[in-house]
């Protein structure tokens, strides 16, 4: 499983994160989600069982309930079973 650094990166209205998903990883639950520096989650952008192959997501800088986050950075975390890859972004407003 490959979970590229997004872009762009530091990015201001929107970022797109592109990974893949393996044979051996194919219709189990993959989960890509945006956490703040602590750790807290702040939006699921995906949650779905997927075949193989490769993936664009784009992220508009929103949280769970639509509302602008602040410049900072956080963590994008891409889960697939027990295997896990992240990524640190930067939203620059």
């Amino acid at each position: 499983m490959v979970l590229n650094q997004n872009y762009p990166n530091p990015f201001n209205s929107s970022t797109i994160f592109s990974y893949s998903i393996p044979p051996n990883l194919s219709n189990q639950r993959i989960k890509l989600t945006i956490y703040n520096i602590n750790g807290q989650k702040v939006k699921r952008l995906i949650d779905d069982t997927l075949p193989y192959g490769n993936y664009m997501t784009k992220w508009d800088g929103t949280d769970e309930s639509g509302k602008a986050l602040p410049s900072g950075t956080y963590l994008c975390k891409l889960e697939a079973g027990n295997i896990i890859s992240a990524r640190k972004i930067t939203l620059l407003k």
